[in-house]
Formats: C-alpha cells, structure tokens, sequence
C-alpha cells in the first residue's frame, strides 16, 4: 500500500507534467517520475532507481516487474485521471520492453490484475478502459503460446458478458480495443514474428467469438430482453455493440492491408469459420438495426445507424467464395431485399454520413457481384430499380453530398461492363444516370452564379475525377449520349453568345452560360480520354469527332473575348485528352475522328499538333497573368516535347518554328519557374533533329543580344554602376535561367559543345564579371550559381570529351574560379556570421541557398569523371586545391546546429563530403584545415543519427571512405624515401584517436539496436573501424554488456560474441558482408528472446 502523502506527491507530478505551460516544471516533473517509476531502459535512469539511493518520492524499484507491481498499486489507490494516464503509459512501456523477463506466474499476475481492475470499476473513465485493455492486448500478443489462459481470453471475458448492464458495455469496449490492437500493423514491440502468429492465432479462434458476441448484444437490443436504467446507457450499449461488430469487420484478415476498411478494397477474407453465422438472418438483422436506430429520433442513435451502414459496407463485400453456389443465392438476395426497403424509405439517409456509406455499400457490393449474378435474383428488377431512382436522386443534389458522388459513379462505371438479361435496359440506366448528372451539373451554375457560390472549377482534380468515372460507362450509349450534350451545348453556347451581343457589359463578367459552357468542355474532353484504343468502334470515334467541333467552336469564338481562366483551362485539359487518345507514338495517322474535324481542317495528327501548337502560342502571348492557365499550357507543351514522335512533328510546324525564332514571351516576366520549363521545352524542340552552327545561332540571338549589352558596360567601365539597376539586374537573371533550362535537356555531347563554344570563354568572363558587381545581391548571384550547376552537370556523360580536348579542365578551372570569388566575399563580409532574431528567415533565401549549390558545383566537378586531376599538380596548377580551400572556409563559416538544421543545405554538405572522401580524391590532398576536420568529424558524427535516410547513407559513406583509407594506409609496405611524412588524414586521425572510437560507439548503438531504414549502409564502416583498433571494439561491447540489468548480462554478452564469428581480419567485400550478416542475426537474436538491450553513451569525441 502506498501512503496517502505519496500518493499526493505523484499526482501533483503528473498534473504538473501534463498541464503546466511552463517547460522547466514539465521537464522537473518528468525526471521525478521517471526516477520513481524506472522503466529500466534508459541506463541514465537506472541507477538512481535503486534502492541505496533515497528517493524524494520514497519508492524503489529493483526490477521491472517490482515497478509493475508498485505502479499496479498506485493505480487501485486513485481516481486521479492524471495519474491513471501516466501510470497506465508506464505500465504499456514496462509490459512492452521486460515482458520476457517476466515469469510465467508473474505474466498471469499481470493479466489477472488488469481483468481484475476492470470488473470492479466498471464506471472507469474510457480511457482507462482503452488503456488497460491496450496493455492486455500486448500481453495476449506476447504470451499467447506460453499457456492456455493467455488463448482463451473470451473465457475470461465471459463474466463481463453475463453479468449486469455496465459490465457488458464496459465488455464491449474492453473487446473493441482489443480486436483494434490485435489489428494494429505498428506494435510497441520488436518481437514481430511471434506477435504475427499471435495475431493469426487470435483470428482463428477469438475473433469469430468477439464477432458472435456483438451479434448476441445486438439480439437483446432488438429483442427488449435487457432492461436499461437510462436512456443513455441503453445508446452507450447500442454504440457499444455496433463499434464491436465493425472492429471485427474491419479486421486485417489476411494480413497485407492494414486497413482493410480502404476505399479500394476488394473484398473482406474473413475465415470460413465465420460462415455460421453469415446467412440471410444476419443481414436482415443488421438492416433492422440500420432501420430501429435511423429513425429513433435520438442523435446518439442516428449517429450510430452510419456505423451500422458502414458494417454493411463490409458485408456486402465479404468474399463470393465463402458461399458455394447454392447458398450465394440466398446471400445476395437478402442484401438486395433489405436494401431496396432502405433505398425506397429513405430511413436515416438525412443524415450525411449514413448516405455516404450507403454510396460506399452500394460500390462494394458491384465490386464483389456482377450484375449477371445478381440478375438471377427475384429481387433485382426492384433492386436495380431502387438504385437508379437513388442514384439520380443523389447525383442530381449537387450541395448534398458530394464526397459520395464517386462511389455512386463507381458503381455505375462498374456496372456498365456487365451484360445482363434484358441488357437493354442496363444501358437505358446507364445513359439515364449519366444524362441526368450532366443535366444537374449544367442548371448549378445558375445557383452558383446568382449566389456567387464557390467556383467549382478551382477543384479541378476533383472535377477530373468524377468526369473520368462518368465517362466509362457514359461511352456504353454513346450515340444518344453525344446527343444530348451536342444538343445542351448547341443551346448553351447559342445563350451566351446572344448575351454578349446584346449586353455589352457581360463580356467583363462570368456569366452562367460561361461556366456551362466549360463544364460540357471538360465532360467532352472526359469523354474523349476514356477511349480504349483499339477497342473503340470507328462510329465513337466519329462521334468524338463531332463532340470536338463544339470545342474547336468555343475556342475560336472565345479568343477574341477577355480572357477567362476556367475556359482556358478546359479546352487545355480537352487539347491533352485528345492528345492521350488520337495523337501519339502508336496511333493511327488517320481516324473516323478527322472526318468532323474536316471542316476545322484537321484532317490528320499533324493539323491537331499544328492546332495545339497554335493554341498554346496564342496563350502563352495573350494570357500571361493566367498563371494557372500558363502552368498548365506549358505542361502540354512539355509533354508533347517528351514524345519521340511527338516532338518531331512538333518541330517542323511554322508556328513553332517561329517561336523559335522570336520566344522572348509576355508570360516570362512572372514566375521564374515558367522560364526553366519553357526554355527546356524550346531546347527538346530546337534540338528534335540535328542542327548546324547557324540555326543554333539564330536561336541564341536574343540571349546574344543581352550579353553583347553587358560587353558594352564592360567595355565602358560603367558596369559595377550599372548592374545596381534593379532592371538590370532582373533582365540577366532572367538570361541565367534561360541558359539553365536550355541546357537541362540537353543529353549529348555535340549540343553540349554547342553551348560550351558559345559560352566560353567570353561569356562566362561577363557572367563573372557581373557576378563580382553584384556579389551582394542574392536575387542574382543564386541563379547565376544555378546555371553553373548545371554548366558542370555530366548528365549522360555529355561533358566526357576525346583525349585531345581541354574543355573539361577549362570548366573546372572556370568554376574554381567562381567559388573561390564567392567564398572569400561571403567569409570576409561576415554575410555567414549566426542569425539574430527576424534575420533567420532571410537568412534561408539569401546565404545558405548559394552555399547549397556552391557545395552542389563542387561536388559535379569532383565527382563528374570528366577531369583528370592528377595534370593540376602535375603543372602547378592550384585550381583544384583552390575549390577545396573555398569550399571548406564556406562550410566552416556555417554554425553547425543550421547545417543539420536546413535539410537541402544539409544533404548537400554531407553528400559533398560524400564525394570529397573517396579514396582518390583524398589521395590529392597535401593538407587539411584543422577547423575543417573538426566540423566534419563532429557534423558526421551527428547526421549518422539523422532521422533523414539521405543525409545519415551520405555520412555514412564518408564514414566508411575515411576509415577505409587510414586502414590501407596504415597496411601499406613501408615508404622507400627516409623521412616521408604520413598522409595529412593521417596525421589527422593520429592526433585525435577519439574520433575513430566515438565513431564506432554511435554506429554500433544504432545498427545493434535502432530500427533504420539504411541498417545495410551503416554496417559498412564497421570493418574497417575495428580493423584500425580491436581494443575498441572489444571495450564497448564489455561497456555495453555492464549497462544492462544483471538477468540479461550474460544474454547479451553471449550474443555479442557472435558479432564477430567467422569475420577475418581482413578488408575484403567478403568480410564486410560477413559483419553485416552477423550484425543482422544478433538482431534477430534479441528480437526474438524480446531482450530490451539499454543503449550504453557514446565515447565522447576529443575537444579541438
């Protein structure tokens, strides 16, 4: 028993730790109890648990299952929700992580008390309940093969079922949570394997019974047969039972989805043990629920009849092979029955969310059924019959609900594949449904644009989806169907254009006939793109033709208007719909679709690419502040530049011709990533074929020009005074992303030459030039980094050259250049020093963004294989030291807690480290700045831990690089010249030995005992580490075995043993695989004894 000032003291701790505002007392609070109540797995917790030390709370705890039993008191003593939410958390990590140390009597115990605890308080607060039966789950996970009271829980909760009414709600809940947790994928243990079969035992032989035991809950309900003290407890029971039933439903059952209650599933596995209790009864009684609860009048009722449709949901899609031939007849013939009286009454489908799953219900059960089994019902006819009704009904309310209308237009979409008797009328519905949903959708608008509602056509991913689902089973009537939207748009299109000529002022506004008119767009364009090629009959094909008039109409019309984002982006998404369908690498050139489209003069795939050509020029000059519209137009003209076939036709049309010729756009002066994409597409275009120095000359006249009036700044000695003026400056921004975009595509080397001949060396000395005017300005200087990223971007080998070419040595020598000028201006200017206050958010944009691609530039020049470095040293050249000196001082010049701290700045550090520490790049080294070596000792030290895969694989190898490195040199036969210095890494690593154990100690806790998703990479370096020091090795694993508690010491000291079984002293790919493996296995080892290994500290690193 615990005294009452004890107990005092704790939940004053636990009100402090989970209410007070202030971080101190929280953390106060936190380190007091978790000094009480030890968990025995952080070993900084464990000594001051023992019992030589006093505690100020005054208990002791000498082994995990004592702070069970001390926190099992603790909780029967108090009501205080506080302290229940921590004790049973401490309970959930002890049970979790020393369960295996537990013996067999002590894990009854244990199950014992919390059975125990919950049948005296059945008034417990819900989230007691949860949690003790969360801990009960993970008991029953890891001890369910140790006795059979572990197997059997529905025995044990037998005396909550037969007993009062509180008991079987709380029961209900107890098993609810327990069905949850057993289908929880995510578990507090890594005791994986064993849990999993656990789980698999749990489902085949407890979960039909927790299933049966909702249904028994359900019967008494419906039946009057239990007497309730209130309403509310009789709603409590209802909530109860249902929220049972579909945990149970709901259930993983053949383990792959750990959520089987995902839109898209198929069908529901449950186990052929469960086929008693699946008949025509178990549906009506589920339907009669729905019903009793729907229409109650309660709130708690009506909002458990959604749960109860949601069951329904997963028993129209339990599995067709669960019932022979004979039994699936009457299965299917109760679910449609029952369901026709709810879709005919109406009952409870006021409320949102029981409609929804309704919709859901009715989209599972096509996907199990087809209907050409379902026809053989006597129920169907009615059925089918029911559901058209309520799909028109539902479709046509557009405010109502429209997160349902896909499942509706599934079910339809999948029903329109099916034949049936009397198929006739299945296409009469089809077309029906469809018809009335057009027709719905275009009267909206009128509603939308009176009451200036939403624009539904901001959603446009929404709006695609449900247009696509309408197009698949629109097609199966399609002559009527194109009649009835030729026949809508002829009359809209009619409306609107009477309406400009008499009303001048509507032309400024967006009239409802506007946006009916883009809404059919998009329905054409949906229509047009669910064409199944060679499947499609040559009369579709006409008829999408004919449907394509009316948008080739509507364009032409609508170009001499004021612009309108919503039109233009319709007839976009019917230009790439057309495209997807008729235009392509594999289509016929010729189609029945030309033969309406004569009268445009489209009469093959060259005039819709020469017409989408145009269009998109016709945009991008005149919509330049149609952002949307403009991103989505140069996407289709990305796309069609990607095509082999495609990009060819595309070329040789006058119109892109031109564009070639004259492409400096309106459009350009907005958003800067337009011009990267723009200028990639005119590259793929300008270089579709092969072309000579003049064409390409042509092309570049523009960008000539600008640099011709930067020569003439240059040239008058005005220009550091010039490049101030921001127009100025945007103007060759603008020039370095163009450079950049042109050059991304290009993927070989005579195109690349192209460029390189252009650019250097007069261009790049401008550019540089300009650069040294304006080295303050961030807004210039980081695109100009940009484009020489991608200047020394090997991208297909497109910078490898013949023997006799120099070019790669003069881009090096161009970019050293570069990054030693904008080192040395970012160090001397302080421009790195630490952020204050507002300055941290600027800070982001205008340094630590050009140092990410000056590290960027360095590592494509280092690791590009395009240089032979050893001719620098060879001829004094200092180039190469330059770039590493430059690039040091930057990294140096960072706080290292904002290199970890900005991701794009980090990855790229460590993977510029990466490249920097392979074997042959270290071996051009002379010397090493020694605040470079100790940032990059402890930077690697603390991404090995980082939580991002990129950045701890690229640490990792660095890691593995360096210690591969001193191993072989260290190995090396000893030097013929007396006197020979040792390598500078060398010499390095000998002064500071700390480093190489701090190393080893942080990459041994995190592949011993870390979950990671990059466990082979980190196990490289290892080898090579214990190579360099045994001892080392050797000491942290005595370390790691005195950490643990004494019950597990000699476990683990056995384990570890192994680690270096059959690993020879050698540094072979054999033995690194060796290591790795074994690494693996002791993993498995304590996985499988459930061994909560304490993580010892790290070897510190050495103070420099």
């Amino acid at each position: 028993m615990a005294e009452p000032h004890q107990i005092a003291h704790v939940a004053a701790l636990c009100r402090t730790l989970y209410t007070s505002s202030s971080l101190d007392e929280r953390q106060a609070s936190e380190q007091a109890l978790a000094k009480a109540f030890p968990t025995f797995v952080d070993h900084a917790l464990v000594s001051p648990a023992s019992p030589t030390m006093p505690m100020e709370i005054g208990f002791t705890a000498r082994t995990p299952f004592e702070s069970m039993a001390q926190s099992s008191i603790i909780l029967e003593q108090t009501n205080d929700r506080y302290v229940q939410t921590f004790v049973t958390n401490h309970l959930k990590i002890l049970v979790a992580k020393h369960f295996a140390l537990m013996s067999l009597e002590e894990k009854k115990q244990m199950k014992e008390f919390i059975l125990g605890y919950l049948q005296k308080n059945t008034h417990a607060e819900r989230f007691v309940i949860s949690s003790l039966a969360q801990i009960l789950a993970l008991i029953l996970k890891l001890a369910w093969f140790d006795d059979d009271k572990f197997s059997q829980i529905m025995t044990d909760m037998g005396a909550f079922i037969n007993s009062p009414v509180p008991s079987q709600i709380e029961c209900a809940q107890i098993l609810t949570t327990l069905v949850n947790e057993m289908n929880n994928p995510s578990l507090p243990t890594p005791k994986v394997s064993k849990v999993r079969k656990a789980v698999v035992a749990f489902r085949d032989t407890q979960l039909v019974q927790v299933f049966q035991a909702g249904i028994s809950f359900l019967n008494r309900l419906l039946g009057n047969g239990t007497e309730f003290a209130s309403d509310d407890q009789r709603t409590a029971y209802m909530v109860g039972a249902v929220t049972m039933i579909r945990a149970c439903l709901g259930f993983d059952f053949i383990g792959t989805s750990p959520d089987e209650s995902s839109d898209d599933v198929g069908s529901i596995q449950v186990p052929g043990s469960w086929r008693p209790l699946l008949d025509d009864t178990f549906v009506s009684l589920i339907f009669r629920c729905y019903t009793m609860f729907a229409t109650s009048g309660q709130r708690a009722a009506v909002a458990a009849a959604s749960t109860v449709m949601e069951c329904l949901s997963f028993i129209v899609a339990v599995r067709r092979s669960l019932f022979n031939e004979k039994e699936r007849q009457p299965w299917v013939t109760a679910i449609m029955r029952d369901m026709k009286s709810v879709l005919t009454s109406g009952a409870g489908l006021d409320n949102v969310e029981s409609y929804h799953e309704l919709c859901k219900t009715l989209s599972r059960f096509k996907t199990v059924y087809n209907l050409s089994e379902l026809a053989q019902s006597d129920q169907f006819e009615d059925w089918l019959q029911a559901v058209v009704q309520f799909s028109v009904q539902g479709l046509t309310s557009w405010k109502w609900s429209p997160n349902s209308d896909p499942y509706l237009l599934t079910f339809w979409s999948k029903s329109a594949l099916s034949t049936i008797p009397g198929n006739d009328r299945l296409t009469y519905f089809t077309s029906l449904v469809a018809e009335r949903f057009i027709a719905s959708r275009v009267e909206a608008f009128e509603e939308i644009a009176a009451d200036d509602l939403d624009d539904p056509f901001e959603d446009e991913e929404v709006l695609i989806s449900n247009l696509e689902l309408l197009a698949n089973f629109a097609r199966r009537q399609y002559d009527q169907l194109v009649q009835f939207v030729s026949t809508s748009f002829n009359a809209v299109f009619t409306q609107y254009k009477g309406r400009l000529v008499f009303d001048e002022f509507l032309k400024t506004q967006r009239p409802e006939q506007l946006m009916q008119l883009t809404y059919l767009i998009y329905v054409i364009a949906a229509f047009l793109g669910a064409r199944q090629p060679y499947q499609s009959p040559e009369r579709h094909d006409q008829l999408d033709g004919e449907l394509s008039c009316h948008v080739l109409e509507t364009m032409n019309f609508h170009q001499g208007l004021l612009p309108n984002a919503s039109i233009d982006m319709a007839i976009l998404y019917f230009f790439s719909q057309f495209r997807k369908s008729y235009v392509g690498e594999s289509e016929r050139r010729t189609s029945q679709v030309y033969t309406a489209l004569a009268r445009f003069r489209v009469e093959e795939q060259e005039h819709v690419m020469e017409l989408m050509a145009q269009h998109i020029v016709w945009i991008l000059r005149n919509r330049a502040n149609e952002h949307a519209a403009i991103f989505k137009t140069l996407k289709l003209f990305d796309d069609l530049s990607m095509g082999y076939v495609s990009v060819k036709l595309l070329s040789k049309i006058e119109t892109v011709k031109a564009l070639l010729g004259a492409h400096n756009l309106p459009f350009l002066d907005g958003n800067p990533k337009f011009r990267m994409r723009y200028y990639a597409t005119l590259s793929r275009l300008l270089f579709a074929e092969e072309i000579n120095d003049a064409q390409f000359a042509a092309f570049v006249r523009p960008l000539d020009d600008q640099f011709q009036a930067l020569a003439l700044m240059q040239a008058s000695n005005s220009l550091h005074v010039q490049a101030r003026d921001s127009r100025v400056q945007q103007a060759f921004t603008n020039v370095f992303r163009d450079l950049r975009g042109l050059l991304t595509p290009v993927m070989n080397k005579r195109n690349y030459a192209l460029f390189f001949d252009w650019l250097f060396p007069d261009k790049l000395h401008l550019m540089f030039a300009f650069m040294q005017a304006c080295v303050d300005v961030h807004a210039v200087v980081n695109p100009l980094l940009k484009f020489y990223l991608e200047f020394a971007q090997n991208r297909s080998n497109r910078l490898v050259t013949d023997g006799n070419s120099v070019n790669g040595i003069l881009l090096f020598r161009e970019t050293s250049r570069l990054l030693q000028f904008y080192s040395l201006q970012r160090v001397n200017d302080g421009m790195t020093s630490p952020m204050h206050g507002a300055a941290a958010a600027s800070k982001v944009d205008e340094v630590y963004k050009g140092i990410t691609t000056c590290l960027r530039v360095y590592r494509n020049n280092v690791g590009g294989n395009f240089v032979n470095f050893g001719v620098f040293a060879l001829y004094g050249d200092d180039a190469l030291e330059a770039a590493m000196d430059a690039v040091s001082a930057l990294i140096v010049s960072v706080p290292l807690p904002h290199m970890l701290a900005y991701p794009k700045l980090c990855l790229a550090f460590f993977e510029t480290l990466d490249t920097m520490t392979q074997p042959a790049n270290l071996a051009l080294l002379t010397t090493i700045d020694v605040r470079f070596f100790a940032y990059m000792t402890q930077a690697l030290a603390e991404a090995i831990k980082s939580a991002a895969p990129g950045v701890a694989a690229s640490a990792t190898n660095a890691v593995d690089n360096l210690a591969t490195f001193l191993y072989t040199e260290q190995t090396k036969p000893p030097r013929k010249a007396l006197g020979k210095a040792p390598h500078c890494i060398v010499q390095a690593f000998t002064r500071y030995p700390e480093i190489l154990a701090s190393w080893m100690s942080l990459l041994l806790n995190t592949v011993l005992f870390e979950e990671t998703t990059i466990q082979w990479s980190l196990s490289r370096p290892l080898l090579p580490l214990v190579l360099l020091n045994r001892d080392l090795f050797d000491t942290y694993c005595q370390h790691l075995v005195q950490c643990q508690l004494r019950e597990r010491q000699e476990q683990i000291a056995t384990l570890l043993r192994t680690v270096m079984n059959d690993v020879d002293l050698m540094l072979t790919s054999k033995m690194r695989d060796k290591l790795t493996s074994n690494i693996t296995q002791f993993r498995r080892e304590t996985t499988a004894q459930n061994l909560a290994v304490m993580i010892p500290p790290e070897f510190p690193l050495p103070m420099f």
